[in-house]
Parts: structure tokens; C-alpha cells; sequence
């Protein structure tokens, strides 16, 4: 398949530019669905780029099906990656070569509703100081019948500075077809080689650590659930919410206290490379620091054999479980796993 390119369109007033990048794994099934509803937005891409790290032709033979249903002034990139660089290479290689303002991260298997696109670029423009959007989608199954919510209404919030302590203890997140970003030089791009997550992540941390990002508590995309996603939602989200909770309990072993720990430093390491601590807002500095010295602590103390010991050093450190964690399962689950 020939690669079309984007032709810029000289004008006295300036146009805004729209990009939609798509990390594709074998999508056949459901990728034709998810580029018509890019194709019926109130404000359509300019371009479509899409990197294919399938090992057939199938997800090639799909996008061909469609791409005549385009109108005519979306410009689709077809890209078969030579190696399969995985999602978030293939999502990094795809927005360092997209020419939009704002850059949309798709996945190859939802359906965005009609105005998402208008949405959220009304809400960068409205907001001129924040580089990222996030919103709200519905999971829905397989032939896209409701579910729930993915954004737990009780943790919404507009505050930036809470919305990024929540991200990077991992209260929430948003998936990456929940996020657009503004195409700017601030060095979130290239993703990291060695993060050690997707690419959304990468971004929420970027951004929200400069308080830099917005959430919009809208509903405006189909996420599908099925045994194929790549970040297995069908492990948590609608299943049993009790059932759910008693597995994290159990779970919560020095080891994963270990990998939160290692992953927290290794976050940091990465932004601090990026960003200028002092370009950071002191609050949210405090509290990164604050964070993984809580979960120096935890760890060290979650080793002691004797649970009395445990609990009379952790009364010391209840309000650090609130600020830190997930207050009283942590201290729960400390005490007695």
C-alpha cells in the first residue's frame, strides 16, 4: 500500500490541524468500525496515521475496505511496521510523525462518539496552558452494549493537583483513547524506550506532574471489552467489585510493594531527565518525593515478623496511608498479609 501524505493548505487565517494515530495488532475485526466513527466526527481528523505491527495482511485488507467511506479530506497513513515495535514504540513512532496541533491516540477496536474530537480540542483551546485532555468513556462488550462508567464518579475531581496524586498512586487512570495531546515541543515526545508502562501513562505522569492536563467528566467513547484488548480490562472494571477486592487484599505482598516502589523511582528518573525539577510545582514535587519514601518505609516495615510491631510503628504513619494509598485496605491489608 502506498503511504498518502498530508498536504498543508496555504491560508491567511490559521487552521487548526487535527491528528489521529492508531497502534494496530491484528484489528481486522473491528478496526472498519472504529475509522467509520473518526470518519462521522463534527470535526474530523486531517489525518489518520496507523502503525501495523500485525504479522499478516489482514488488518491491511480491512483498512482497504474502508478507506473509499473516508471523506475526502482525511488523509490515511498506512504504516507496516518491518518489526513489531509494540504499543508504545509503535503510538511513539506514530506522534512524533504526525503534523496535527492536537494529536488523538485511537485504539483499533472503540467507537468515538460524533463530537469527541470537537470536544476536546474546545477544551485545549479554552485552556491554553495545559498540554493534554482526558475524558470519560462507557465500556461496553463485544457488540457494544453498555457496561459502566470507566471513571469512578467518586474520585472525579477538578483539581489538577489531585487529579495527578491520584494518577500516580494509581487511584485512576485514563486509557490512552481517553487522551489528546497538544503537539507542542515540550519534551514528552519521544516515549521512553525503557517505560516500563503504555504510552497513556507516560503522558498522564508528563503532564499532570505540571499540572498541565484537564479532565472533561464526558462520556464520548464506546471502549470495547473483549478477550483481545491489550491492556486486559476484562481483569478488573465490571467483574465482581467485592470479589475483586478481597483478591486485592491478598495480593498485597512485599513484592508488590517492591515493584511500586521500583517503578515510583523509575518514574521519577525518567521525568526529572525530561522536565527541570524546578519547573515542577513545589506541592507536586513534595509529593512525589513524599510518596516513595512512604513506600521506603512501608516496605521495610511490612518485613518485620511480629504484626504488633507492624501496627505500633504504622500508627506513626496513618495519614500517609490517606495521602499515600488507599488508607484503610492498606492498613489492613500491612497488618495481616
Amino acid at each position: 500500500m502506498n503511504q498518502t501524505t498530508l498536504t498543508a493548505e496555504t491560508s491567511d487565517t490559521a487552521v487548526t490541524v487535527i491528528s489521529v494515530v492508531i497502534a494496530a495488532y491484528k484489528g481486522e475485526k473491528y478496526i472498519g468500525e472504529q475509522l467509520k466513527s473518526l470518519f462521522s466526527q463534527t470535526m474530523p481528523p486531517d489525518e489518520i496515521l496507523i502503525g501495523d505491527d500485525s504479522p499478516d495482511d489482514a488488518t491491511e485488507k480491512a483498512i482497504d475496505a474502508i478507506r473509499a467511506e473516508a471523506p475526502e479530506k482525511i488523509k490515511i497513513h498506512y504504516i507496516r511496521n518491518t518489526r513489531q515495535l509494540g504499543v508504545l514504540m509503535n503510538f511513539s513512532a506514530l506522534a512524533e510523525m504526525a503534523k496535527g496541533d492536537y494529536i488523538f491516540f485511537c485504539d483499533q477496536d472503540d467507537v468515538w462518539l460524533d463530537h469527541k474530537i470537537e470536544t476536546l480540542v474546545n477544551a485545549l483551546e479554552q485552556n491554553p496552558d495545559c498540554d493534554l485532555a482526558a475524558c470519560d468513556s462507557m465500556r461496553v462488550t463485544a457488540d457494544l452494549k453498555p457496561l459502566e462508567r470507566l471513571v469512578n464518579q467518586k474520585y472525579v475531581t477538578d483539581s489538577k493537583t489531585l487529579m495527578f496524586r491520584r494518577i500516580w498512586n494509581f487511584s485512576y487512570s485514563f486509557p490512552g483513547h481517553n487522551i489528546v495531546m497538544r503537539n507542542r515541543k515540550t519534551g514528552m515526545l519521544p516515549f521512553p524506550a525503557d517505560f516500563n508502562a503504555y504510552h497513556d501513562l507516560w503522558m498522564l505522569l508528563y503532564c499532570g506532574i505540571q499540572n498541565r492536563m484537564i479532565y472533561l467528566n464526558q462520556m464520548l467513547v464506546l471502549y470495547r471489552i473483549h478477550d483481545s484488548n491489550a491492556s486486559k480490562p476484562l481483569e478488573s472494571g465490571y467483574q465482581s467489585k467485592s470479589f475483586a477486592r478481597i483478591r486485592e487484599l491478598r495480593q498485597n505482598t512485599w513484592s508488590d510493594l517492591e515493584v511500586t516502589l521500583n517503578n515510583s523511582l523509575k518514574y521519577r528518573e525518567l521525568l526529572f531527565a525530561r522536565i527541570n525539577p524546578s519547573q515542577i510545582p513545589a506541592t507536586n514535587l513534595a509529593y512525589v518525593n513524599g510518596l516513595i519514601s512512604f513506600y521506603q518505609w512501608r516496605l521495610e516495615n511490612y518485613k518485620r515478623r511480629s504484626r504488633i510491631v507492624r501496627l505500633f510503628r504504622l500508627l506513626f504513619h496513618i495519614p500517609d496511608y490517606f495521602k499515600y494509598s488507599r488508607g484503610i485496605r492498606s492498613i489492613i491489608r500491612d497488618i495481616l498479609f
